[in-house]
């Protein structure tokens, strides 16, 4: 048995280091995407061999579903490179066409970096267990962190300030998006697709459920509000494949409000213990609990709704009014 688990992580590691190497490598960028996909999906499986199952969750919802959704439309609004993306290219990276130079200097570092990764992987087999770290401290702490999470304990409670630039750093990337101007409409062969779309109506209150439920889950054990935002951010990008994309039928004031609304409720409830003589961040005890909740449900709207901005490319156009009997005449 732990033969086959020596094979299974090797065969995970050569696998990893091969797919990066393509992805570095390729000649075709839709090859390339997907190539960059099938990596994420890898890395997956290695978080999950590593035992931290919120971040093989992060991995998979985010660093394969949304950034691959991302690049794949970033590549389709891409000029003069149509043939390149709707088909495989037949070029290879042929290294005879590669100088004897560049070809020596990249076997060195191959060399290298396999002689490194060689003396790291001895010197960590012989050293000796760590004694001391942060464990302790958070274990210690975790009474009053109100959730039984260690993770969420960590995110939340001990090093919020983390979380919170996280969230600002999402709503920033989505004002960067917006202010390169409005989004590109949606060519005419993807209009409404019934089928799809009456297909990912059934789908979409299942990933609200989904969602919900891996918010809640965060409080004790792998979940959270990253990990729900994925689900919603998902369901929306599902909607604009259908041809019916969010802002085509919600208000940009609530778009705007709902974006801003993670960030703004996080920051009101770290400021409430200041009106209590508590420091910032530091929850009231005995309801950290319910803060902590409050902060990842609202999150998970925000981040769901950023991701599922994000790869229209631009601002979403107001919707259109619908003029009065008045106006018509």
């Amino acid at each position: 048995m732990k033969l086959l688990t020596w094979g299974l992580d090797l065969t995970l590691a050569v696998t990893l280091l091969g797919l990066a190497w393509a992805v570095l490598f390729s000649p075709n960028r839709f090859r390339a995407v997907v190539l960059f996909i099938a990596l994420g999906l890898v890395m997956t499986l290695v978080w999950v061999r590593l035992a931290a199952p919120e971040v093989a969750l992060a991995e998979a919802a985010i660093g394969v579903g949304i950034s691959g959704a991302l690049l794949l439309s970033a590549l389709g609004r891409l000029q003069g490179d149509v043939h390149k993306i709707i088909s495989f290219s037949q070029e290879t990276y042929n290294f005879m066409n590669v100088p004897l130079c560049r070809l020596v200097a990249l076997l060195c570092c191959g060399a290298g970096a396999a002689g490194l990764l060689v003396l790291g992987g001895a010197l960590l087999w012989h050293q000796p267990a760590f004694q001391t770290g942060p464990g302790p401290a958070t274990l210690a702490a975790m009474p009053m962190s109100g959730v039984s999470n260690r993770v969420t304990a960590v995110l939340l409670n001990f090093r919020s300030f983390d979380t919170l630039l996280e969230l600002a750093v999402l709503l920033l990337a989505v004002i960067g998006v917006w202010s390169l101007g409005r989004a590109p409409k949606q060519p005419s062969g993807l209009a409404v697709n019934p089928i799809l779309l009456t297909m990912i109506r059934g789908i979409l209150p299942f990933s609200i459920l989904i969602a919900g439920y891996l918010v809640w889950l965060g409080e004790h054990a792998p979940g959270g509000a990253f990990q729900g935002g994925a689900v919603l951010g998902a369901a929306g990008i599902l909607l604009a494949l259908a041809g019916r994309p969010l802002p085509d039928f919600c208000p940009r004031p609530l778009l705007r409000i709902t974006l801003m609304g993670g960030l703004l409720i996080f920051l009101a409830l770290a400021a409430a213990p200041l009106g209590l003589g508590n420091l910032f961040f530091q929850y009231p005890a005995g309801h950290a609990g319910a803060f902590i909740l409050t902060i990842e449900a609202a999150a998970a709207i925000s981040i769901g709704l950023a991701l599922c901005l994000l790869p229209e490319g631009g601002a979403p156009p107001p919707v259109p009014r619908e003029k009065t009997a008045g106006e018509n005449r």
